[in-house]
């Protein structure tokens, strides 16, 4: 992969900065759970947390759930304290940060207006996207993930029957296939409710239907590799042309999927590009690896 930058607390990240220069931008970070073994990393991450945000990592007895915990809250805080300062001060500017909920539990920066983010993680995978003036959400998934024998009785509960029927298509192929599907389907609801800002208590993932649909593959072009030609359209009554998708691999191992309000405008001008980031906080930004690949994105052009 290129190499962007290797940062050092002394040396600012040029493109830390770019992303509140560049409204129609949306970036993206992230960090792999198995990239921080320092324990001093780790101490100085948890320098930055709030004595709320130390009581719940400390909350659980599992030493892997403490480490998931902490580097979630250390990823959004460096990550959003650069958003508006260089990344050299950034590591001072990060305890500061203030935090709040909205009715539905969602979080939210308090004293920066503009700024918008959304957390996900699994127990391998954290990411943080942030844009401006845009709601947004983004939801990783570990393709490895297990839902125990009848994937299709979780599926009646928790989609649409438009959603379910289309899961049913795959029950000739391998059950391996189905799951995958399950999970791409699932990152992109979680994505969408995400950026309503209500969750799944807000907007149940049943009352509305994302739709997966092979496409031309010379038709659209991408900031990563294709390796499926597929389109990804939305079927709810909250204005649905308002939302740009985007489903990739930012891994082997994993599935993601953002979801960002579009620009004013309605036409291919007012799709926003997207910027995809692995780090390690205070250590170290590279573009996302060789083996991310788009896997479908919205019927607009991303570019």
């Amino acid at each position: 992969s290129q190499v962007l930058s290797s940062v050092s607390l002394l040396r600012p990240s040029s493109h830390s900065l770019r992303i509140i220069q560049q409204c129609r931008e949306v970036h993206c970070w992230f960090l792999f759970v198995e990239d921080v073994q320092s324990p001093s990393l780790l101490k100085a991450y948890e320098s930055f947390l709030s004595s709320d945000e130390r009581d719940r990592v400390y909350s659980v007895d599992s030493e892997r759930l403490r480490k998931e915990r902490l580097l979630t809250r250390a990823l959004v805080r460096t990550t959003l304290a650069r958003c508006k300062i260089n990344h050299a001060f950034a590591s001072k500017f990060s305890w500061s940060l203030k935090f709040s909920k909205n009715e539905f539990g969602k979080p939210e920066l308090v004293g920066m207006n503009g700024l918008c983010f959304s957390l996900s993680h699994t127990s391998s995978l954290i990411s943080c996207a942030v844009t401006t003036h845009s709601e947004l959400g983004v939801d990783v998934e570990d393709k490895r993930r297990v839902f125990g024998s009848n994937l299709m009785r979780l599926a009646r509960r928790w989609l649409s029957d438009k959603e379910v029927s289309w899961l049913q298509g795959f029950a000739s192929s391998s059950s391996d296939e189905q799951r995958r599907r399950f999970i791409q389907l699932w990152t992109l609801k979680e994505a969408y409710v995400k950026a309503l800002g209500r969750g799944i208590s807000g907007a149940p993932l049943s009352n509305f239907s994302g739709v997966i649909s092979r496409m031309d593959p010379a038709s659209k072009r991408t900031l990563l590799p294709v390796m499926q030609a597929q389109t990804i359209s939305l079927e709810s009554e909250e204005s649905p042309w308002r939302w740009q998708f985007l489903l990739f691999e930012p891994s082997q191992h994993h599935y993601a999927s953002i979801c960002a309000q579009r620009l004013e405008g309605g036409d291919a001008n007012s799709s926003r590009d997207f910027k995809f980031w692995r780090t390690v906080p205070l250590v170290r930004d590279e573009a996302l690896g060789d083996d991310a690949v788009a896997l479908a994105w919205s019927s607009l052009a991303l570019l």
